[in-house]
């Protein structure tokens, strides 16, 4: 198990956050990927923990990357001027 510890710093609150855990192998592909989404507004400024279980690092894979994002819904429509 692993513990992320992250800081909002992006000036704004973050409203739905959006995890991607990617392993990759040794010739640098995705072996294993694990997404999730907590329900929770970030404030700006504040830090969080987020605890994540992934396979046996000395067996199954060379790196893991965390990538973070803000997940929101978004609308178009076109406009005739």
């Amino acid at each position: 198990r692993y513990i992320g510890n992250f800081e909002n710093t992006t000036g704004y609150d973050i409203r739905h956050i959006y995890f991607l855990i990617q392993c990759y192998d040794e010739k640098d592909i995705v072996y294993y990927s694990k997404r999730f989404e907590p329900e929770d507004i970030w404030r700006n400024g504040t830090k969080k923990s987020f605890e994540f279980a992934i396979p046996d690092s000395d067996k199954e894979f060379k790196y893991f990357k965390v990538l973070i994002s803000e997940k929101s819904l978004r609308y178009s429509k076109s406009v005739n001027f």
